[in-house]
């Protein structure tokens, strides 16, 4: 019996330093992407609100694009 719950805790130790690599990897990817793409910095007037809102969209379709949702990280 304690070999077996030995072997049952060796497999979901493993499963879990599996998963945490796995999300670290997925981490480092967007990163990689999302620096990639070199995205425009807003630099518009605070007193044209269009402008902030384009520039906003424009953000939230790239995150979209490569994967990253809202409250994701």
């Amino acid at each position: 019996m304690a070999t077996a719950l030995r072997e049952s805790m060796d497999i979901l130790r493993a499963k879990n330093q599996v998963q945490a690599h796995v999300a670290e990897a997925g981490l480092s990817f967007l990163k990689r992407e999302f620096f990639r793409l070199n995205l425009d910095e807003f630099l518009g007037d605070p007193k044209e609100p269009l402008k902030a809102d384009e520039w906003l969209e424009q953000m939230m379709q790239t995150f979209e694009m490569i994967g990253i949702e809202d409250g994701g990280l």
